[in-house]
């Protein structure tokens, strides 16, 4: 993988960022997109690094045979 990676020291967009990633893997496991949110207080107090990647190798997923 190639792409750039930045620390997010600003604790709103930090807030943001977090809920936004636990929304993301919440409805993937079945719940509801807002639960176990991450409060601003929490998130002031934890360090973030926010990902962008550029590109990517690896082997392309197929469907299993049966």
């Amino acid at each position: 993988c190639s792409g750039k990676a930045k620390i997010v020291s600003d604790v709103t967009a930090r807030h943001e960022l977090l809920n936004k990633f636990l929304t993301h893997f919440n409805v993937r496991l079945g719940k509801k997109p807002g639960e176990n949110l991450i409060p601003k207080e929490a998130a002031a107090r934890v360090g973030c690094v926010a990902i962008s990647i550029k590109s990517m190798t690896g082997r392309k997923k197929t469907e299993k045979k049966q």
